[in-house]
């Protein structure tokens, strides 16, 4: 009868050990470290002499580590050519990337198969800085990838119509001398002009003043869309915009398409605001949202 015990026992123990206890939720930039954001993001060099630059590493979002920053300066006036290569995990998996300028607007999305090649051209670019960030798009994305930036120059013209022609100047000829009361051609000489008298000045019209330009109490904040993730209700929104631009937790705003036009269900709500960036959640997929670039807050009071 003891046996039995000890040996029901140590099934207990082993059937614990066996089973485990569930693995906790890992938040999707838990590992990522510090190149998670823009804010120190590593560097992508592109070289003057062959005009391209390459970087290569890997993102998981189970893992935690959703997305790589990098920031890079382009050489002069022309385009950029962004080619990414993917190697999914698994197949059906995912891995893409956006590009933004130095004030974190998103200037494209790569475009190409899913779990494949993408490719993005950034036309007129100039000796600035800016940014690409490598992400898994959804919650079980994850693979290594490659991507190369190719810099090509284009010399922008020399005003709106181009370079002035030149024209050539043809003098005059002298003219001749005036011979008081000659006939030219048979025509009597010209009587002298009798100056009239000057018209008494009139009273000037009385000075309208301007009205008082009516203060507009409402006002505007336009944030950019820097990253994107799936929620548990919806879509989680990064902005580059907080505090600072009189942002507060509840304000509500609106997603604009890049066609200038409100977003169907991209009402905003925020829930999480700091001094320069905020985050704020939306009922609207991440395929609905797309490459949508802008969140406008209306009616936010304070100076912009």
């Amino acid at each position: 009868m003891r046996m039995t015990k000890v040996m029901l026992g140590l099934g207990g123990v082993a059937l614990l050990v066996a089973c485990g206890t569930p693995p906790k939720p890992v938040l999707p930039e838990a590992n990522s470290g510090p190149d998670a954001t823009w804010q120190k993001p590593q560097k992508l060099e592109i070289d003057p002499d062959t005009l391209e630059g390459e970087a290569s590493d890997m993102v998981s979002f189970p893992q935690g580590d959703r997305s790589d920053w990098r920031r890079f300066k382009a050489p002069g006036d022309g385009e950029l050519t962004f080619t990414l290569k993917v190697r999914p995990t698994k197949p059906g998996l995912d891995v893409n990337f956006k590009v933004l300028d130095e004030t974190y607007h998103v200037l494209g999305t790569g475009k190409g198969d899913k779990g494949g090649r993408k490719k993005l051209t950034v036309g007129d670019v100039d000796a600035s800085k800016y940014y690409v960030v490598v992400y898994a798009p959804d919650k079980m994305d994850a693979g290594s990838y490659s991507i190369k930036a190719k810099f090509k120059p284009i010399d922008k013209p020399v005003g709106p119509g181009g370079p002035a022609p030149t024209v050539e100047i043809v003098p005059l000829p002298s003219r001749l001398a005036a011979v008081p009361g000659a006939d030219i051609k048979g025509r009597k000489p010209s009587k002298p002009r009798v100056p009239k008298e000057p018209k008494e000045p009139t009273e000037p019209k009385p000075v309208k003043e301007p009205k008082e330009p009516v203060e507009d109490v409402s006002k505007k904040v336009t944030a950019s869309i820097i990253d994107l993730r799936a929620g548990s209700s919806g879509t989680i929104l990064t902005l580059n915009k907080g505090a600072s631009s009189n942002l507060a937790v509840g304000a509500k705003g609106y997603i604009i398409t890049r066609k200038g036009k409100s977003l169907s269900g991209g009402s905003v709500t925020l829930t999480t605001v700091n001094d320069g960036s905020s985050l704020g959640s939306t009922s609207a997929s991440l395929d609905s949202i797309g490459d949508a670039p802008y969140v406008i807050f209306k009616d936010v009071g304070g100076e912009q």
